[in-house]
């Protein structure tokens, strides 16, 4: 079974600055896997991270072939995760929005947890207006909207990381790297497990 790591949180709350900071400490334990996407390439995107590109067409074809561990329609564009993008090796992580995270908590060939990453309102704010030199204020307000809606009801369990500064962020790495120790620790019962089995 697959291992994956699901983090969530409004824009602007820093889950693609914790999951950038997890493979430079751990480089050689977490995958960071691309989805794949229908919308057109956006300036300083390279394939393959964060999106494979794919058209509309080739989308719906995944979806027919059963290539996608989970997708959905926003905005008029398809996001979606791949299987075979998943590796066994390390352990999966990704960005996504609460609908995606659900459908992968249902899917019976991963072993999926939630990480909700939470920033304060005014601290997420200004991470977005910081981000770009000239930030589009419209398209920050319907994040901010979108979010209210999607955040609204959480139905499945998570585990909270608190991400408004750099002691918070110390805090996220004491817990990760507990966790990790963990994870390895169940990754060798369950090698040893199964060559009881084989034998």
């Amino acid at each position: 079974m697959k291992d994956l790591i699901v983090f969530i949180g409004e824009s602007g709350s820093g889950k693609n600055f914790i999951i950038d900071h997890l493979l430079m400490l751990y480089p050689n334990d977490f995958h960071v896997v691309p989805q794949v996407s229908s919308r057109p390439q956006r300036t300083g995107e390279k394939e393959g991270h964060p999106y494979h590109f794919v058209s509309r067409e080739e989308f719906l074809q995944e979806i027919d072939s059963g290539k996608l561990a989970e997708w959905q329609n926003f905005n008029g564009w398809y996001y979606g995760t791949r299987y075979e993008d998943l590796v066994y090796s390390q352990i999966n992580v990704l960005s996504a929005n609460p609908a995606a995270a659900r459908t992968l908590l249902k899917n019976p060939n991963l072993n999926t947890q939630i990480v909700y990453v939470r920033c304060d309102d005014k601290e997420r704010l200004i991470r977005s207006l910081q981000r770009e030199k000239y930030p589009d204020i419209k398209e920050i307000l319907r994040r901010y909207d979108s979010d209210l809606k999607d955040f609204k009801y959480i139905d499945f369990d998570y585990y909270i990381l608190v991400n408004n500064n750099t002691r918070d962020l110390y805090k996220s790495e004491q817990i990760i790297k507990r966790e990790l120790e963990h994870f390895k620790t169940l990754k060798k019962l369950e090698h040893y497990e199964q060559s009881k089995d084989n034998m």
